[in-house]
């Protein structure tokens, strides 16, 4: 990706059902499939501006450039994680 959005990695949807309830369907940037987006997980990465939504698949054929900032799993999208868990 030529641009300074932040790439949101996602799980294409066919590959199982939503990690957690409440995530919905969008595409990715890259190859066009459906990817799972939870709301915490938009909301993370919205707040380093414009979002590109792209597929695991798709980040492991073609890896951000090696200077990349990668971030950690915000306190929000963890409680997601977990609560999700919890509802299995």
């Amino acid at each position: 990706m030529a641009d300074d959005r932040a790439i949101l990695v996602c799980m294409p949807t066919a590959l199982g059902p939503a990690p957690v309830k409440t995530a919905t369907e969008r595409m990715c940037a890259s190859c066009g499939c459906a990817v799972w987006v939870s709301p915490e997980s938009l909301k993370a990465a919205e707040r380093c501006g414009p979002v590109t939504f792209r597929c695991v698949p798709c980040v492991l054929a073609e890896p951000p450039p090696a200077e990349t900032e990668f971030r950690p799993l915000s306190p929000g999208q963890v409680r997601e994680l977990l609560d999700a868990r919890e509802d299995r």
